[in-house]
Formats: structure tokens, sequence, C-alpha cells
């Protein structure tokens, strides 16, 4: 793959769309290439996640405990994104689904690279704290339906147990 496709595909990345073009560069050059046959697995759940995956060619299935996918990833989709800040392990493991070409960025590259493009980091956090305050978002609203079903379950118990008599 040519370095300006892989650079395409990398400022299509919701987290890196916003990078100057000298980091998604320099991500491009630095990052691991990893070519896998159909069936190869790329993490295991529960391994460390030391960075993220970019999809840059065919399809990785993210598979559950007994093997089932969950959910399938695909050219230009990243696996991982939060592994490229905070050490965590990978919640599924992974399997390509069909020959694929996946990019690895390792968290101490995406610290180098935010350390020597501040317009990038500026961009990356604003990306993930709209991000997290989306999520903040919706775990609030289970919490209010949450706390609406708390309300009724009371009530529907003792309708019930009144019914019973």
């Amino acid at each position: 793959m040519a370095l300006n496709d892989e650079i395409a595909i990398l400022s299509a990345l919701p987290a890196l769309g916003g990078f100057e073009q000298g980091a998604l560069r320099r991500v491009a050059l630095s990052a691991q290439t990893r070519i896998m046959r159909a069936g190869e697995e790329l993490f295991r759940r529960g391994d460390a996640a030391e960075g993220a995956y970019v999809v840059m060619s065919g399809d990785i299935a993210l598979l559950d405990t007994a093997g089932g996918a969950v959910a399938v990833a695909r050219a230009g989709d990243m696996l991982g994104e939060i592994a490229l800040l905070v050490e965590t392990e990978w919640p599924h493991t992974a399997v390509a689904d069909s020959p694929a070409v996946v990019m690895r960025v390792s968290r101490a590259l995406m610290r180098r690279i935010l350390g020597e493009f501040p317009a990038s980091a500026a961009t990356f956090r604003a990306v993930l704290a709209e991000r997290l305050a989306a999520l903040s978002s919706d775990l609030e609203r289970v919490r209010g339906s949450l706390l609406a079903l708390d309300q009724v379950a009371p009530k529907a118990a003792k309708d019930a147990s009144g019914a019973a008599r």
C-alpha cells in the first residue's frame, strides 16, 4: 500500500482525522504493518493492549468467549483506540475473517507524536473529550432508566402480592 493511501485511511479515522499531515505521515512511517492470513489471530481477550490497530484491508472478526462474532472491523476501522493513551486489556479476541493488513500504532509512538505535534494533540484531546461527554450522557440516561425501574418494580411487586391474596 502506498504511503499516501495509508495517510488517507488514517486521516479518515475519527480519532486521527484532525491530525496535521506531518503527524499522519509520521504515524504511517513509524507504525508496524502486519499481513494476516484468514483465520490468523491478531490478539486474544484479556491480553494487554499496548496500542491500537488500524485495519488497512480485509476484515477482522471480534469474538466473544464462545467464539461467536460480536462485530467485524473493516478497512478504515480502528481497534483499541483507548489503548493509545492508557493501559488496558483487549475485551475480545480478534481473528482475520479474510486476508487482511493491519497497522499497529503503539502507545509509545502515539505519545511521541502527540508531544511533537501540539496541534494534533489538542485535536485528539478534543475528540476524546467529546466522546467521553457523550458516553457520560448515555450512562446518565441508563442510570435514569434504572432508577425509574427501581421505582416501578416495588409497586409492581406490591400489586402482584395484593392480587395473589
